[in-house]
């Protein structure tokens, strides 16, 4: 990845540098919880600039995309009434942990 400065990042280093390991998941985050897929299946991401593999994701089906697409709307109906301050303060607790 190159930005506008032309500092250039490679985004697999930039990840091993993460403190906590388990914050980068292979799993979807739905309801909740991580969870794989009913086959198993997981995709490869790789960095568009490097082509180095940066992690994987579950591969999930038509089924599983709509159960995901259904919770996260549900949930939106908390977040949305969440105000922008205390947006913020859960932001940054996560930007903490990072």
């Amino acid at each position: 990845m190159q930005f506008a400065n032309n500092a250039k990042v490679n985004t697999a280093d930039e990840l091993a540098k993460i403190g906590d390991q388990s914050l980068v998941r292979s799993k979807a985050y739905v309801n909740g919880e991580w969870i794989g897929t009913a086959s198993g299946l997981a995709f490869d991401v790789t960095d568009p600039g490097t082509l180095d593999k940066i992690g994987s994701v579950a591969d999930m089906d038509a089924t599983e995309v709509r159960k995901a697409i259904e919770v996260a709307t549900e949930a939106f109906g908390t977040w949305k009434k969440t105000t922008a301050k205390q947006r913020s303060v859960l932001l940054r607790k996560w930007h903490d942990v990072i």
